[in-house]
């Protein structure tokens, strides 16, 4: 329901943007608007069963991720790197998110470990 109102939001305020003079609006990119509307979610979550502080933590963190990959993706170099090889970006990505994430879930290793309770 959160996103459902937060998209509608967005959606009316797209919508609106040339009556209202910012037709700049226009001109942004469905992809970071469509990363804030998914980014809704959890910062409500977070603010409600946690703190405003948390909230704000989590905020800030993902707008410097945000900047931070922004950045890389500027560089011709990467550009260059991700058209021409796209199985190899594909395999980068998955092993960078492997090895920096907050993985909770279980690991490969433990599901081969954990094999046998697996199968019941």
């Amino acid at each position: 329901m959160l996103v459902w109102v937060v998209s509608m939001t967005v959606f009316g305020l797209l919508l609106l943007a040339p009556t209202l003079g910012i037709a700049d609006l226009q001109q942004v990119g469905i992809f970071p608007i469509l990363l804030f509307i998914l980014l809704a979610d959890p910062f409500i979550d977070a603010q409600i069963h946690r703190s405003m502080r948390t909230a704000m933590v989590m905020a800030v963190e993902t707008i410097i991720l945000a900047l931070i990959a922004f950045l890389v993706m500027q560089s011709v170099w990467v550009q260059d790197v991700v058209l021409l090889n796209p199985e190899i970006s594909v395999l980068a990505v998955l092993l960078v998110n492997g090895l920096i994430s907050r993985y909770k879930g279980l690991r490969l290793l433990e599901v081969w470990r954990f094999r046998k309770l697996l199968e019941k």
